[in-house]
């Protein structure tokens, strides 16, 4: 059962279709959330070969099931898949902790990868669950903050439900930092590493009340700097040795996730041809929603290989770099809208350069508690 009525339209390419078109194997492991109200809008009719893990936003971390009110009555539904297969999960503490069981289907991938003979290039999404909604993490690693979460709730018992889901968050982004560094030290053990590129990036900041985005403004499903501005790096053998360690924004560039698509596809020397999965269930049928018309949806991100693997030194890709650089700094991005039924109104946010323009409040969501760092109580009108 979706979480959302809407899935994204096979009109558009996905990179996996890229990377797959060029012969690369394809898999995703994780959180999904790009709708599934066929089966021609979930991943292995998206490019990818292999899927593990759950369709909606979130799920438990143990059985992977979903809560979901139909007909004012909640009900809980498993989401998890293996390809198509529905998997029934046992709930088994700690084996069953999402997070190991998305660290170990990776390892797995890449201890095959390396015993095949003339294996594909691969391409892996994994996208890990933590941290997240609901509250749950193994003990070991809610022990290392539980000092720390007695000390925050004894000095304020009226915030006790918040620090108690921002210490279930700290172990679940341990527990994925741990986790990470074990496929990292795989790929090093397997000989893959040095012909490896690796994106890590967050998607949002964290949530009011349990997240803590200073010195930025906002929090998770707002607009502001502290709901969309997100850490990232690349690492990986494969990244020029001229270019570790170096931190790229400095000079007022900035990069969007919508980036990253056709960066990956000059680091693996592909050209973006926007390829369509034509995968059906019945080659006949249209997916839901769509028409038989075909439509390219064009790019709107920027390759920004040359930013983090020029040769600052070299004539020609300096000057490449700098008109980047110029790009970065200057072009406008819409960032998002949302659309307010209730006061009939869209909220969003442009931002060109230096300057951001905010429309209505800036948030999807009305939380209590706004600390100032909001708007304050003084602003109270979505349509100013």
């Amino acid at each position: 059962q979706p979480d959302t009525a809407v899935s994204l339209t096979r009109q558009m390419s996905l990179v996996s279709e890229e990377f797959k078109a060029a012969g690369y194997a394809t898999h995703a492991i994780g959180k999904w959330h790009l709708g599934f109200q066929s089966w021609e809008y979930t991943p292995t009719y998206r490019g990818f070969d292999t899927f593990y893990g759950y369709l909606n936003a979130w799920s438990d971390y143990y059985l992977s099931k979903y809560g979901v009110v139909i007909d004012n009555v909640q009900e809980l539904y498993r989401d998890c898949r293996d390809n198509e297969a529905e998997v029934v999960l046992q709930g088994n503490i700690p084996d069953d902790f999402s997070v190991y069981r998305f660290r170990d289907r990776a390892i797995e991938i890449l201890e095959n990868a390396a015993a095949a003979e003339n294996a594909e290039p691969f391409f892996m999404y994994l996208a890990w669950q933590s941290s997240h909604t609901p509250s749950q993490a193994p003990d070991d690693y809610l022990q290392i903050y539980a000092d720390e979460f007695a000390a925050m709730s004894a000095e304020d018992s009226d915030n006790f439900e918040n620090y108690e889901t921002r210490t279930y968050m700290q172990a679940q982004t341990t527990s994925m930092d741990d986790a990470v560094y074990q496929v990292t030290q795989k790929l090093k053990a397997l000989d893959l590493w040095e012909n490896t590129l690796i994106v890590f990036s967050s998607d949002n900041g964290g949530a009011a009340g349990e997240g803590d985005n200073f010195p930025l403004r906002g929090f998770k499903k707002t607009s502001f700097e502290g709901g969309i501005r997100v850490p990232a790096f690349v690492t990986g053998g494969y990244l020029s040795e001229s270019m570790r360690g170096r931190i790229l924004g400095v000079d007022g560039e900035y990069v969007h996730a919508i980036d990253w698509y056709p960066t990956l596809l000059e680091a693996a020397g592909i050209t973006p041809a926007l390829v369509k999965s034509n995968r059906k269930t019945e080659p006949q049928v249209v997916p839901q929603w769509e028409t038989d018309v075909d439509y390219s949806v064009a790019l709107d991100g920027v390759s920004i290989w040359p930013l983090l693997n020029g040769d600052a030194d070299d004539e020609e890709d300096g000057e490449r770099v700098a008109a980047l650089q110029q790009t970065l700094r200057t072009r406008l991005l819409v960032l998002d809208f949302v659309n307010d039924e209730i006061n009939d109104v869209v909220n969003g946010s442009l931002r060109i350069g230096h300057w951001k323009y905010v429309k209505g409040l800036g948030t999807a969501d009305l939380y209590e508690g706004d600390d100032g760092w909001l708007w304050g109580e003084q602003f109270t009108h979505f349509d100013r």
